[in-house]
């Protein structure tokens, strides 16, 4: 369901000391609300609840899930309703309640805004224009099956789904991942016939999961999609299957009312343009996945901070420069180098001076300093990101002349607006080499972590790209950029 549609319903709503409450529900993305209505007032302890249930006019079940209160009305006069207007952050449809402190959960189904670019399977669903060849057969069949004759013409046209309903399957941390088509269809008539499809990507954990980790599950999930394709993903809703029905597994669905909108700062991707895909490089797309997610565990704060920088799309600032920096900052010590090798002379330096200040009386200098000579030895940022830079530059053999140098002035850049440090040019009278530190270090870090979970980033190069990814702007107007901080910073 689309954010622009508004869907309203009405019910009554059960509150936890078991009092029923007549309300209206809509369900509308962030403009979501549960407006409750009764002639004596609630406390204020079931304003702002875990979960709420409701059963709809229409029979439907109803659970609300991380209720906020938004306002409250009491009326001046005896017998007047009181009414409450709660958010909902998720809203749960279907035939039952869900708990939310159960572990019932045995599938998730989403469906991606872009699933069809990624998985560009062009072949699934076809014509064929001519039709002579095989329709006898098939109209054959079909008048037997209606026990009448079916006249065929001599511009018979074939419509055809090819049957093959999997895309792809992969067994990962997170459980079994796999995209399907979801093909519906009318029988056909004097109106036309038309099948229609839907590709959808689901998660079946080993165990069953609550709701809580379904969402954990789900955002790693998307982090791995938009990167891939190029853009954030939206899913306004998903479905889930659960082990708390005792008759036949039916989807339960759930509405997500603040998930992250585009708001169509970014354009359509290309499918040529994705990094990796099911179809044309199934084997490595599923490599891929299963190693990336592997590692989420352990590199989720650094690979939050890409998702949020990458979401911004277009719009370039200070504070995406920061935070681009503080991806690699932040990476555990598995993926970057924790010591640095100091030479002898180094060494010695490093000791002596530590002597000479450890004698002198405290303050904030001498604390300054020891701080920094403990340091020294260490891991820097610049250190970091060379590190993962060199898996790149190992990668593609030149492709990305002068990178450690680009990253080097990158890093001072970023230092000059935390710190302070001083720089060779001001960087507020040349954005476009903020804006090209930012890509930069955004560019490194994820095909640096895609590179290590087995992606072929030479046969993605080889391909082409129309620039509707990032990545692939990025890679064609490098040697631009490049020239550009030959000119404003010099070798």
């Amino acid at each position: 369901m689309k954010s622009s549609e508004n869907l309203i319903k009405f019910g009554t709503f059960k509150m936890p000391s078991g009092k029923q409450v007549i309300g209206e529900l809509c369900i509308a993305g962030e403009e979501s609300y549960l407006l409750l209505a009764d002639t004596e007032p609630l406390c204020r302890e079931e304003l702002s609840l875990e979960r709420i249930t409701g059963t709809l006019y229409d029979n439907t079940k109803v659970t609300l899930i991380q209720c906020v209160s938004l306002e409250t009305h009491h009326p001046m006069r005896v017998g007047d309703y009181h009414s409450w207007k709660i958010f909902p952050h998720f809203v749960i449809c279907g035939h039952s309640y869900l708990s939310t402190d159960v572990n019932s959960i045995l599938n998730i189904k989403l469906f991606l805004e872009d699933a069809s670019t990624l998985m560009f399977d062009f072949d699934a669903f076809g014509i064929a224009i001519d039709g002579k060849p095989h329709i006898n057969n098939i109209v054959e069949a079909q008048s037997k099956k209606v026990d009448r004759e079916i006249q065929v013409g001599e511009n018979s046209v074939i419509a055809y789904f090819t049957g093959n309903y999997e895309i792809f399957r992969v067994n990962t941390v997170i459980g079994d991942v796999y995209s399907n088509h979801n093909v519906k269809m009318n029988s056909g008539g004097p109106d036309g016939v038309r099948i229609d499809n839907a590709i959808s990507v689901s998660i079946t954990p080993e165990q069953p999961i609550d709701f809580h980790e379904s969402i954990a599950k789900i955002v790693v999930l998307l982090r791995f999609f938009e990167l891939v394709i190029g853009r954030l993903q939206i899913i306004n809703n998903f479905n889930i299957k659960t082990n708390e029905d005792d008759e036949l597994l039916r989807e339960l669905k759930v509405y997500w009312s603040l998930i992250p909108n585009t708001n169509g700062i970014v354009d359509q991707p290309h499918p040529g343009d994705v990094l990796t895909d099911p179809i044309r490089r199934k084997s490595e797309f599923c490599s891929v996945l299963t190693h990336w997610l592997s590692r989420d565990a352990e590199r989720k704060d650094a690979r939050i901070r890409f998702s949020n920088c990458f979401a911004l799309g277009n719009s370039y600032t200070i504070d995406r420069l920061i935070g681009a920096a503080n991806m690699f900052d932040i990476l555990p010590n598995s993926a970057t180098p924790n010591e640095v090798e100091l030479s002898t002379e180094l060494t010695e330096a490093k000791s002596q001076c530590k002597s000479i200040f450890k004698d002198l009386p405290n303050s904030p200098e001498r604390s300054s300093v020891l701080g920094a000579l403990g340091r020294l030895g260490k891991s820097s940022l610049k250190h970091k990101v060379r590190f993962r830079a060199k898996c790149l530059l190992d990668s593609t053999d030149n492709r990305f002349p002068d990178l450690i140098e680009v990253l080097d002035q990158a890093v001072d850049c970023r230092n000059h607006y935390v710190h302070g440090s001083a720089s060779k040019i001001s960087f507020s009278d040349n954005t476009d080499l903020v804006v090209f530190f930012t890509k930069t270090f955004e560019f490194v870090f994820a095909a640096s972590e895609l590179i290590e979970s087995g992606w072929d980033i030479n046969a993605w190069l080889k391909n082409g790209t129309t620039m509707s990814h990032p990545f692939g702007a990025y890679c064609v107007d490098y040697a631009g950029y490049l020239e550009l901080f030959r000119n404003k910073v010099g070798k």
